[in-house]
C-alpha cells in the first residue's frame, strides 16, 4: 500500500496541474531592474592606444573594457555594473485556496550601440505552488517551475563565478558573448524543476533539454540533463546544501573518436554559518516578477540596521567530463575539474568587511568549451596550473551625507597552460615557433595571453578605491580609482636586433616578429552617474 506521504505528494501534483485551468488576472507589465550609467572612463592613464590587449582608447564616455573590471569585481553576478540594461517582466498571478499560479515573460535589453541592441529571454517562467500541509506550524510547499525558453537561471553550484550547468553546457553561446565562444548551437535550452520544502529544508529535481547536430550522422538530435539538489538548516544559524547533475553533451567531433559520447557529471556542496544576515543567492539565479511585494529586491540599497551581523560560506564543486585522450587518440578519458571558494561578510553598524578566496582548475574554467583544445583532455606532458585569488575589502557608510567610502585589494595567481616542448628535429629552423614552449595565461574562455618563450606567469596585484554618493532614492554618483600590476600581458612586435620593437611598417632591413611584454602597470578610473529604478 502506498505510504500516506506519497499519496499527499501525488495529490498535490494533480492539484498543481488542475490549477493551469484557472483564470488568471495579469498585472500590468513593468520595466524592472532598469540601470542607466553615464560613465567617463579610462582603463589605463599610463599607456597609449595599441599598447595593451585589449587596446585602451583613452578618456571617453562609455562602458570600460575588461581591463577596467578587476578579477575580484562582481563575484556573484554576470554583470559588471556599468551596463545600460533593462528587464521587462510582464507578470501574471492568481491564488486559489492553497494554490498559487504565476508566470512572467522576461526580456533583457542591453544597449550595444546606437544601431544594435542585445535582446534575449532572461528566464521567462510558469510557476505553480501548492501548500500541502496547511495545518502544521511549518507548512510544506510543492512548487513546479517551468522555463519554456531559457533555463539558464537553473544552475548548479552556489557562487555565480563558479556555477555550472547553465545554457552554455549545451554548446549554446553564452548570453553575454553573442559571438558564441562556447559553440555554434543556437537552439533554446528549456528547463523544468519540481521542488518541495519548508522554511528549514528543500529538495528538488530538474531537467533540461536542447537539440544540436550529431557530428557523425549530421542530423539534429535531442539531448537532456538531470539535476537535483537538497538543503537543510540543522539549526537557525547553519545551512548545509548539496546539488549535482548529469549532462549528455552529444558526440565528440574529433575524427579519431567521432561520435563518442561527451558526458558531464558533477556535484557541489556548500556550508554557510550566518548570524543576522540571510544566506541569500545570486540575483542571476532568481526569478523576475513585477509584483510590488518583491520588486524592491532588485534595486534596494545596502541596509544598516545596526549591531553586528556576519556570514561565512564555503563551497566545493567536482566535475568529470569524457573527452578525447590526446596521448591515445582513438580513446576517451574523464577529465576532472574542481573549484572551491571561501567567503566571509561582516557588518558592524555602518562598517562592512568582506573577504573572498577562490580556487579553479583550468579544466573548470574551460568546462563549457570544453578543455583547452576543444573536446580533448590536456596532454600528460603539458604543465597545467589552476587559478587562485584572494581579496579583502572594507567600506564605511556615512548616513548623514549618504556617502560610502571603500577599499578592496587582492592578489591573483592566474591559470596557465604550457604545451609540451617538441624535440629539436620537429622544431626545425624556428626555435621560437608559436606555442612550442610558451606559457599561456587563461583568464576566462576566449581570454588567453601568450607569454614570451621561456617566461613564467607572475602574480597579479590589484587595488580599488570607491566613493559613492546616493541621492534622491534612485540616483548615485560613483567614482572608482584602481591600480593593477599585471606582468602577464604581451604583444607581437617587429624586431631588428632581437631586443627592440619597430613600427609594423618599417622596411629596409631584415627583421623578425618577436613576442615581448607590455607595460605591466595600469592606473585607471570610472566616474559614473547612475539611475536605477
Amino acid at each position: 500500500m502506498m505510504p500516506r506521504s506519497l499519496l499527499r505528494v501525488a495529490a498535490s501534483c494533480l492539484a498543481l496541474a488542475a490549477s493551469l485551468a484557472l483564470p488568471a488576472t495579469a498585472r500590468a507589465g513593468d520595466w524592472v531592474d532598469t540601470r542607466l550609467n553615464f560613465t567617463v572612463t579610462d582603463e589605463n592613464l599610463l599607456v597609449r592606444p595599441g599598447e595593451t590587449n585589449p587596446s585602451v582608447p583613452g578618456v571617453r564616455i562609455g562602458m570600460p573594457n575588461r581591463l577596467g573590471i578587476l578579477f575580484f569585481d562582481n563575484y556573484d553576478t554576470r554583470y559588471s555594473g556599468y551596463e545600460n540594461l533593462s528587464n521587462l517582466a510582464i507578470y501574471a498571478h492568481k491564488s486559489w485556496r492553497l494554490t498559487e499560479v504565476e508566470g512572467a515573460f522576461v526580456l533583457r535589453v542591453m544597449e550595444l550601440s546606437d544601431l544594435a541592441n542585445q535582446i534575449i529571454d532572461n528566464g521567462s517562467y510558469i510557476k505553480l505552488t501548492r501548500n500541502i500541509t496547511p495545518n502544521r506550524d511549518r507548512p510544506t510547499y510543492l512548487a513546479l517551475t517551468l522555463f519554456p525558453m531559457s533555463g539558464d537561471r537553473m544552475r548548479l553550484g552556489y557562487s555565480y563565478r563558479i556555477s555550472w550547468g547553465g545554457s552554455p553546457v549545451f554548446f549554446k553561446p553564452n548570453p553575454d558573448n553573442p559571438t558564441g565562444s562556447t559553440g555554434s548551437n543556437s537552439n533554446p535550452v528549456p528547463a523544468a524543476k519540481l521542488q518541495i520544502g519548508t522554511e528549514r529544508y528543500y529538495a528538488y529535481v530538474g531537467a533540461k533539454t536542447s537539440v544540436f547536430l550529431n557530428p557523425k550522422t549530421n542530423e539534429q538530435e535531442a539531448h537532456a540533463s538531470g539535476l537535483l539538489g537538497v538543503g537543510v538548516d540543522p539549526f537557525k544559524a547553519l545551512r548545509l546544501e548539496l546539488n549535482g547533475g548529469y549532462f549528455d553533451r552529444g558526440g565528440n567531433p574529433k575524427e579519431e573518436v567521432l561520435g563518442a559520447s561527451v558526458r558531464l557529471m558533477g556535484a557541489s556542496i556548500r556550508a554557510t554559518y550566518h548570524v543576522g544576515m540571510p544566506v541569500g543567492t545570486s540575483a542571476d539565479y532568481l526569478l523576475y516578477k513585477n509584483d510590488p511585494a518583491s520588486v524592491g529586491f532588485w534595486f534596494q540599497k545596502e541596509s544598516y540596521p545596526g549591531g553586528l551581523s556576519y556570514l561565512v560560506s564555503a563551497s566545493f564543486n567536482l566535475l568529470a567530463q569524457s573527452l578525447q585522450d590526446p596521448d591515445h587518440a582513438a580513446s576517451t578519458k574523464y577529465q576532472l575539474a574542481h573549484a572551491a571558494d571561501l567567503l566571509a561578510r561582516l557588518k558592524w553598524n555602518f562598517t562592512r568587511l568582506h573577504a573572498s578566496v577562490m580556487f579553479r582548475t583550468l579544466s573548470y574554467i574551460l568546462n563549457n568549451v570544453p578543455s583547452f583544445v576543444p573536446f580533448q583532455d590536456f596532454p600528460a606532458a603539458a604543465s597545467v596550473k589552476p587559478e587562485i585569488f584572494a581579496a579583502l575589502g572594507a567600506s564605511q557608510y556615512f548616513p548623514r551625507r549618504r556617502i560610502t567610502l571603500g577599499l578592496t585589494a587582492g592578489i591573483q595567481l592566474p591559470a596557465t597552460f604550457t604545451a609540451p616542448q617538441l624535440p629539436p628535429e620537429l622544431v626545425g629552423n624556428n626555435p621560437v615557433q608559436l606555442g612550442q614552449s610558451s606559457t599561456m595565461v587563461v583568464r576566462q574562455e576566449g581570454d588567453v595571453s601568450l607569454l614570451p618563450a621561456g617566461e613564467k606567469a607572475m602574480p597579479i596585484y590589484a587595488v580599488k578605491l570607491l566613493a559613492r554618493q546616493d541621492f534622491l532614492e534612485y540616483f548615485a554618483a560613483i567614482i572608482d580609482l584602481y591600480y593593477t600590476l599585471d606582468q602577464n600581458q604581451s604583444k607581437l612586435c617587429r624586431s631588428f636586433d632581437g631586443a627592440t620593437c619597430a613600427p609594423a611598417d618599417a622596411t629596409g632591413r631584415e627583421s623578425e616578429f618577436i613576442r615581448t611584454f607590455i607595460k605591466p602597470h595600469a592606473l585607471g578610473f570610472n566616474v559614473t552617474l547612475q539611475a536605477k529604478f
